[in-house]
């Protein structure tokens, strides 16, 4: 379940063998057509489709995951537009231990 921000986001501690990651996104005017997915090597992780969520708010979603494997992050938009800029400046980002690997 996602933690809408701000908010007071509760801390927590991975495992020695895990790193915590860090999804964040804040929708644009057509939440309806975001959803997300977390893959590892083999299987999905987690996921979440906005169909009810809020209009531009943010969402964040912490996974502990195991060091030394591969994962993949996909984030579709259904009409294909993508979740920026005519339709408002939705955005996202992807952390691991506090140091961001991709944003928009």
């Amino acid at each position: 379940t996602p933690i809408k921000a701000p908010t007071d986001i509760p801390t927590f501690s991975c495992a020695s063998d895990e790193r915590n990651f860090t999804f964040s996104i804040t929708t644009d005017y057509y939440s309806n057509e975001t959803e997300f997915f977390l893959y590892d090597d083999s299987f999905m992780i987690g996921s979440w489709d906005f169909a009810s969520s809020e209009r531009f708010e943010e969402y964040i979603f912490d996974y502990c995951l195991p060091i030394g494997r591969n994962y993949t992050l996909e984030l579709t938009d259904t009409f294909g537009d993508g979740i920026c800029c005519d339709a408002g400046y939705g955005t996202y980002y992807f952390a691991a231990d506090d140091t961001v690997l991709f944003d928009s």
